[in-house]
């Protein structure tokens, strides 16, 4: 079987207790891949938006009382500390196309022990002049897999 992919991978993000934190559907570039040095694999994804969930995730969020949130005029306040690794699970969704026969098949992947740094890096352009904007460390997990392909 050979596969073609059709769509950017979607990428659900959840915490390490396994409640969903975000949604991540607006990529616009992801790549699973294995850095030698290292020894381990990586996702590193592009988004075309700001991802507010993630970084209320990644960063403490500021909690503000209704009149304060009428005084200061916003919604959302994020307070920036120094880098931190937090542990996520993921589960990747796209749709890629069976050459053979021209049908579209699901694929996807899971991991169940990744991190994610908190470096920040907010870029104001319609240039997109860094590789990825999150990457994912992918540990091994109790079934000593980094992550599990999967294709419906």
């Amino acid at each position: 079987m050979k596969l073609v992919n059709r769509n950017v991978v979607d990428l659900l993000v959840f915490n390490d207790e396994g409640n969903l934190i975000t949604e991540m559907n607006t990529l616009r570039d992801s790549q699973i891949f294995y850095n030698k040095e290292t020894e381990s694999y990586y996702i590193g994804v592009s988004d075309v938006a700001f991802n507010l969930d993630l970084h209320k995730f990644l960063h403490s969020e500021e909690k503000l009382s209704d009149f304060e949130l009428a005084v200061r005029g916003y919604a959302n306040s994020i307070s920036v500390k120094k880098p931190t690794n937090k542990k996520v699970k993921l589960i990747g969704k796209t749709v890629s196309r069976n050459i053979d026969n021209e049908e579209d098949l699901d694929v996807g992947f899971q991991c169940h022990n990744a991190e994610i740094s908190d470096e920040l890096t907010i870029g104001f352009s319609y240039i997109h002049e860094h590789n990825f904007d999150y990457i994912f460390k992918i540990n091994l997990d109790s079934n000593n897999d980094y992550f599990k392909l999967i294709i419906k």
